[in-house]
């Protein structure tokens, strides 16, 4: 009987397993029978265990990017800056994270709006965490570049996966500037605090931890540390 309901089941499933697509299979529609309505979540949940436990976590991942930072936002708004009066950069020094600068300035140092409309979702997450946590920026080969397939989703796994090692790399190897492990960017250039959000933990640069700090606004999944991070780093100032 329960091979008889799952091959069903299957049967109810359209073109998108097929082609491997990363949405939800059942759309909510309204206008549905309330017998459709009962069945969505099963056929939902079969379509994941199929697909994977990432079925449902791009999409997600990309909406939040999109309206973080989308362009629009980034282009048109200088109102829309890093929090603080702190700075934070990457291993080379090349991306700088600076309170009280437009977010734009991240992503187009050399002010090109060209440069930003180039950038997809991947590359922008990229430049936010090898920034935040002072990584080499395509150099780590985090992910490596066999991973390097533009998915928001494995990105974030491979770049915590360093991150929240013993010793910044989660190999017992030695990384950065200084000695000191798991924390935010460690260039000497860096300095400064980024206040928290409501009861959470600022960013105090060289001495957060960032497994406390995720830990202190109960973010668990790779969505919830990114949601975080862009929540603490970024904000709308008025000039």
């Amino acid at each position: 009987m329960k091979i008889m309901f799952l091959f069903l089941s299957f049967l109810c499933l359209n073109s998108s397993f097929v082609k491997g697509s990363d949405t939800p299979l059942v759309e909510t529609d309204p206008e549905t029978s309330c017998c459709c309505s009962c069945f969505r979540p099963m056929l939902n949940a079969i379509y994941s265990f199929f697909r994977g436990s990432s079925a449902h976590s791009e999409p997600m991942l990309l909406d939040l990017v999109n309206a973080r930072l989308s362009n629009e936002v980034l282009i048109n708004s200088v109102q829309f800056k890093f929090a603080g009066n702190s700075q934070l950069s990457n291993f080379q020094g090349s991306s700088i994270i600076k309170g009280n600068t437009r977010v734009f300035n991240l992503f187009a140092p050399q002010k090109l709006q060209e440069e930003v409309r180039r950038l997809t979702a991947y590359e922008k997450v990229e430049i936010i965490l090898d920034t935040a946590f002072g990584l080499k920026s395509g150099e780590e080969v985090l992910p490596p570049p066999a991973k390097r397939d533009g998915s928001v989703h494995r990105l974030l796994r491979y770049k915590f996966d360093f991150v929240f090692g013993p010793m910044r790399n989660g190999w017992g190897q030695r990384y950065g500037h200084s000695d000191t492990s798991n924390h935010f960017a460690d260039n000497p250039d860096c300095q400064g605090v980024f206040p928290g959000v409501g009861t959470g933990m600022a960013i105090t640069v060289g001495h957060t931890r960032p497994t406390d700090f995720f830990n202190s606004y109960h973010a668990e999944t790779d969505y919830e540390r990114l949601r975080v991070l862009l929540d603490v780093l970024t904000v709308i100032r008025k000039i």
